[in-house]
């Protein structure tokens, strides 16, 4: 067979893991692909001819089989969490906590539960502030368990993909957990490792101010559990996320550092290889199984036995040695995207990174500037259009910037520690150095974040994705090294040539098409109002034409921002570069939290809210824009009027009656759409507001008030009003208990189709003139035809 057979194998291997992903999980399809992967297997190893394409059957085979089985397993464990919300739970934590945000983030196999549980399978937990818990600990535990939901929001982030690949069959809080400390031999070598680990962390925090310590934690150990939402953000927008992300670039900085050392000691060949695979392992073992990480980590190991035995080392081989050996071990890494992005960018640099760096003459400089990070950009581009539907385009020159101030930063801090801890006060010339590269590295990521659109929203098209695969895996194709020395000095093939040819414009051509991507727009005379699934707050997206508009943005926790996390990823699927105008109806924190990552992330052409009154001042007091009143018309199509608040001179009466609060007295409500197909959006109006409205009915959708609180949707307003649909923007088991009973049985009585964020994700409905109807956004019923309303209303399915 001979040849790099196994990277085949490994495309293979990976193909069969992912095909298992996208069905469901049956044991007896698994068992017949299992034997039918034994057989091919068997004849590859007894018939030369051929063997290679049944080498390749069988690995396809036997990833599909591995796959089922993987996905069977946490289907069953998944079931049983149907028997309640809380359970007591008994485990052993199997991967090294997340503790930097002080109420430790732990995995934990379980080894009993009541009611029962999936002996075996794993859980994450949150566990009470300042728990002490450590890997290999085990942990009894009263805990709120649910299974990860499906896709929330367009374009948002998928929890439950996510849980898979980490084989994760449920998560929740545990407001009480007993952890008992490991004991024994067989725990020493985790808890030793994990004493180190503190111990390090302890001289970082102790040594550095708390904005270098912010980035210093991720950037050493993966714990990005305490960084700050606008700071990830930036991270985000300027395509530098990688760089927190632990991989190959962190595990080959620190492997080069341990060979100086031991070349520096004397060490021979041997000796620099036992150094680097040393170092690589014990990474391994101090930042836990992070996926990215592993494949670095067993390159490494590849390499250094590889000098160890004194034997070449293919690089492309040995990449796809490490993807078969890992997915064979870890199945659910197949579609965890920092290992599928890891081994994407390893690859452009092991081919085309290759290529360029051999480059001669006066532009090698320039060659080995750009191109390792343009190499790993370009074969990374199509799994980061397909997974965030948007592109970095000021990547190229920041990572030329911010990787080799990473590289100091991460060596100076790994040094300065371990130096440390040796000899107390060795390590300070290399801490200290650490405050000025983590400010250089924080300057660098918060001014690419600010050029405009850092961003560039690509929509939901998978064109320019599969335009930049195809011509990413022909790239990769054409500058794969020749094997031996003899073939290189040889030109390149035909094939390689036109390879390269082909794989470039189709490259330039993906480029162009996400340049030029436009955004979503209705069929002709409609209007599309996307609730989108924020939790206990609202964000509401309007489009119309190609235009877009946006009512509030969510709320923001020390945790999560809901702008960046749900509402930014929803325009940028939806191909949106710039909002016609951002209401932010009033200043409670469950509608304006997300505002700063919006209006940091997003063109917003006016940013409009209730004008300032005694005692309210509004969004406009933090947030500049232009304020806004009743019978206030703020777009002509959809015609969009503002119902509330009237002018502060004429409210006298209005507050001589009982309020909720004053801001939600103030609110901004709008109306949208004309005829039949109006949408009234209520914001928090309490009962007395929606009595003051003077609203003609009847309303083809109303976005329930205040989240469906007791001081809403009273019955003469929804008697009035008389809506046929109704959204209620709310989070699951909010502390509120919305939406209150007596709401929902008004708005029932009334009659309305009433539908919940918190039941069925983001609500998207589509107004017409002839009323309003609810598309099935899972399915792309948007991308559907214009044809009948009947054919087109599809309810969003139950989680």
């Amino acid at each position: 067979m001979g040849g790099r057979v196994a990277v085949p194998v490994a495309a293979a291997l990976w193909a069969g893991l992912l095909f298992a992903r996208s069905g469901a999980a049956d044991a007896r399809l698994a068992a017949l692909l299992l034997a039918l992967s034994l057989a091919a297997g068997g004849i590859a190893a007894f018939r030369a001819r051929g063997a290679t394409a049944l080498l390749v059957a069988a690995f396809a085979l036997a990833g599909a089989s591995r796959g089922f089985a993987h996905r069977a397993r946490i289907e069953v464990a998944r079931a049983a969490l149907g028997a309640s919300d809380t359970y007591w739970v008994d485990g052993v934590i199997v991967e090294p906590p997340q503790l930097e945000s002080g109420a430790p983030l732990v995995t934990l196999e379980v080894h009993a539960g009541r009611p029962a549980l999936v002996a075996g399978s794993r859980v994450r937990l949150r566990l009470p502030e300042g728990s002490v818990a450590e890997w290999g600990d085990s942990v009894r535990a009263l805990a709120r368990l649910d299974p990860p939901p499906r896709l929330r929001n367009p374009g948002g982030f998928d929890l439950r993909a996510a849980a898979d690949a980490s084989g994760i069959a449920g998560s929740g809080f545990a407001p009480f957990a007993d952890v008992r400390a490991a004991r024994g031999l067989a725990a020493w070598p985790r808890v030793t490792v994990m004493r180190w680990r503190r111990a390090i962390e302890r001289v970082l925090h102790r040594s550095l101010s708390e904005r270098a310590a912010e980035l210093v934690v991720p950037l050493v150990f993966g714990d990005r559990s305490a960084i700050d939402t606008d700071l990830d953000a930036a991270f985000r927008a300027a395509g530098l996320t990688h760089l927190l992300a632990l991989s190959g670039l962190h595990v080959a900085w620190l492997a080069a550092v341990a060979r100086a050392i031991a070349a520096t000691l004397g060490a021979g060949v041997r000796g620099r290889a036992l150094a680097r695979g040393g170092c690589a392992a014990l990474y391994l073992l101090l930042a836990g199984p992070i996926p990215s990480l592993a494949r670095a980590a067993f390159g490494e190991l590849l390499l250094a036995l590889a000098r160890f035995t004194q034997r070449a080392l293919d690089p492309v081989q040995a990449l796809a040695v490490a993807a078969v050996t890992l997915l064979a071990l870890r199945p659910g890494w197949a579609g965890d995207l920092g290992f599928q992005l890891s081994a994407a960018a390893t690859t452009g640099l092991v081919t085309i990174g290759a290529a360029i760096g051999a480059a001669r003459g006066p532009a090698r400089p320039l060659a080995l500037a750009f191109g390792p990070t343009a190499s790993a950009q370009l074969v990374s581009l199509p799994l980061l259009l397909a997974r965030f539907h948007a592109l970095a385009w000021t990547a190229g020159a920041t990572n030329l910037i911010a990787v080799p101030v990473t590289g100091l930063l991460l060596i100076a801090a790994w040094i300065g520690a371990l130096f440390d801890l040796a000899v107390p006060g060795a390590g300070a010339p290399f801490l200290h150095a650490c405050e000025p590269l983590a400010w250089m590295l924080r300057a660098i990521v918060e001014s690419a974040q600010r050029v405009p659109h850092a961003l560039l929203s690509g929509g939901p098209g998978a064109a320019a994705a599969w335009l930049a695969a195809l011509g990413a895996a022909l790239l990769a194709l054409g500058f794969t090294p020749a094997r031996t020395i003899e073939s290189r000095a040889l030109a390149a093939p035909p094939a390689c040539e036109a390879a390269r040819i082909a794989g470039a414009a189709l490259a330039l051509a993906a480029l162009v098409l996400l340049a030029g991507a436009s955004p979503l727009r209705p069929p002709p005379a409609r209007t599309w109002i996307t609730v989108l699934d924020v939790g206990q707050g609202d964000a509401i997206a309007i489009g119309n034409g190609g235009r877009w508009w946006l009512v509030d943005c969510g709320p923001r926790t020390p945790r999560a921002d809901a702008g960046q996390a749900v509402v930014l990823p929803f325009l940028r699927w939806a191909g949106v570069r710039s909002l016609e105008f951002l209401v932010l109806t009033h200043d409670d924190g469950d509608h304006t939290g997300g505002a700063r990552a919006v209006l940091r992330g997003m063109h917003v052409a006016r940013l409009l809210a209730p004008a300032a009154r005694r005692g309210v001042p509004g969004p406009l007091a933090r947030f500049r824009g232009t304020p806004i009143r009743t019978g206030e018309e703020l777009a002509g199509a959809p015609e969009m009027i503002v119902r509330w608040p009237p002018p502060a001179d004429s409210l006298t009466s209005y507050w001589e009656q009982p309020v909720t609060s004053a801001d939600n007295g103030a609110v901004a409500v709008l109306e949208i759409g004309r005829g039949a197909g109006r949408a009234l959006l209520a914001a928090d109006a309490d009962s007395a507001v929606e009595r003051a409205l003077a609203i003609a009915p009847p309303l083809a959708l109303l976005k329930v008030a205040h989240h469906g609180s007791g001081s809403s949707s009273g019955a003469g307003f929804l008697a009035s009003v008389r809506p046929r649909l109704a959204a209620i923007s709310v989070g699951r088991r909010n502390r509120f208990g919305h939406p209150d009973p007596g709401a929902l049985a008004r708005l029932a009585a009334s009659g309305v189709t009433l539908h919940r964020t918190d039941e069925e994700g983001a609500l998207w409905f589509e107004l017409s003139d002839s009323g309003a109807q609810l598309l099935d956004w899972r399915n792309d019923a948007w991308r559907a035809p214009d044809g009948p309303p009947a054919a087109r209303r599809i309810p969003a399915p139950q989680e």
